[in-house]
Order: C-alpha cells, then sequence, then structure tokens
C-alpha cells in the first residue's frame, strides 16, 4: 500500500519542485501517493497536478478543520509557509502550529519543514529577522511536538538575484548582495531545486 505524502506550496517553487523529484525518481514513485495542498485547485498549475496523479486537495493554514480534512490519512508532510513580513510574524507562526497540531493528532509519521533561522546559528549576533525568527519558531515548536521531523534550510533564492542588479551612473550595473563577499561566505539556492534536496524523505520509510 502506498504511503501519503502531503505536499505544501504544491503550486510554487519548493512544494512544486517535491512533487516534481517524487513523481520523476523510481523508488520514491512506486512507494508514496501525493497529494499537493493549494489555496485554490481550480487554478492551471492546480489542474496540471491532477494530470499527472497527484491529488489536489484545497487547504487552509489558518483553519484547523480545513488542515485536519486536508492532511487525513498523511503518512508524511512536507511544509513551507509563506514570508508575511513583519506584521505578520505571529500569523506564520500561527500556521506552523496549526499544522503541527494537526499533524500530531492524526498521527503523522514525518514531517519535512523548509526553515530558516538566524539567531541560533549566529550565537545572537544577528538580530530582528522577521522572515527567519518566525520559520525558526516554527521548526522549535514541531522539534518539541514529538513528531518525528527532517528540516531544510535554503539559500538565498537565485530567483531574486535579478532584484540585486542596480543600474549605475553611465549605464554600468552593479550587484548589490546583502553581505560582504569578503567577510562571509554567502549561500545561493534555487527554490525549484528543493527536490534534489529531499533525501530525506528515503529516512520516513
Amino acid at each position: 500500500m502506498l504511503k501519503l505524502i502531503s505536499v505544501f506550496d504544491a503550486t510554487g517553487n519548493q512544494g512544486g519542485s517535491v512533487i516534481k523529484y517524487i513523481l520523476e525518481d523510481p523508488l520514491l514513485s512506486k512507494e508514496y501517493k501525493i497529494r499537493g495542498l493549494t489555496s485554490d485547485t481550480s487554478k492551471g498549475p492546480a489542474q496540471n497536478l491532477a494530470q499527472k496523479g497527484v491529488e489536489v486537495v484545497s487547504a487552509d493554514l489558518n483553519c484547523v478543520d480545513s488542515l485536519t480534512t486536508a492532511l487525513e490519512g498523511s503518512h508524511t508532510i512536507f511544509l513551507v509557509t509563506e514570508s508575511l513580513g513583519v506584521s505578520n510574524v505571529e500569523l506564520e507562526f500561527s500556521q506552523g502550529k496549526n499544522v503541527t497540531i494537526v499533524a500530531r493528532n492524526l498521527d503523522v509519521s514525518y514531517i519535512i519543514f523548509s526553515s530558516l533561522h538566524v539567531e541560533d546559528a549566529t550565537e545572537d549576533n544577528l538580530r530582528s529577522f522577521p522572515h527567519f525568527d518566525s520559520k525558526a519558531n516554527i521548526e522549535k515548536y514541531i522539534r518539541g511536538s514529538g513528531l518525528k521531523c527532517t528540516f531544510i534550510l535554503p539559500g538565498h533564492f537565485m530567483s531574486n538575484f535579478t532584484q540585486m542588479l542596480k543600474k549605475a551612473e553611465g549605464g554600468k550595473y552593479q550587484l548589490c548582495c546583502p553581505v560582504d563577499g569578503k567577510k562571509a561566505k554567502f549561500p545561493l539556492f534555487d527554490a525549484t531545486d528543493t527536490g534534489t534536496a529531499f533525501e530525506a524523505l528515503r529516512c520516513a520509510r
């Protein structure tokens, strides 16, 4: 009997990459059935997944009842939460908390979370990064939940590369990186490659 993996962000870069990886892997595709979770199942990307054999289900991260229905029967969950900005750090945390509570109530075997954290990693030398902090708090909550878990920490998205190019005087362009390359290594990551880092799923078998 196939195990069910429920993938959040099914039509996005990270979740979509995970789904693609499983579908194309000769072993994982025979072991897991995929349920793609999205906010709107009627849109083109969701319908494309359905045509590939993915069960596409609507899920509201803010509603425990919706999540309970969407995650029913899941063996494994791949969770990615959306960064909601400085004013909504608590909202993003509550969404991750909702998924964790539902997963525990449904006796889900394994959860994999796309996380970020900076305070602990820098021994508190860097603080107040809402985009990182909310995910770090979700990770801590998952770790304390008793669920078997693994965390993926992606680097800076390559898709943001063009946003760092600024046109200067004389028509030349400057590459404005958020770190000093002479003092720190800068991890770059293509979100569409999330699936290739998904060997953690093999540990859930």
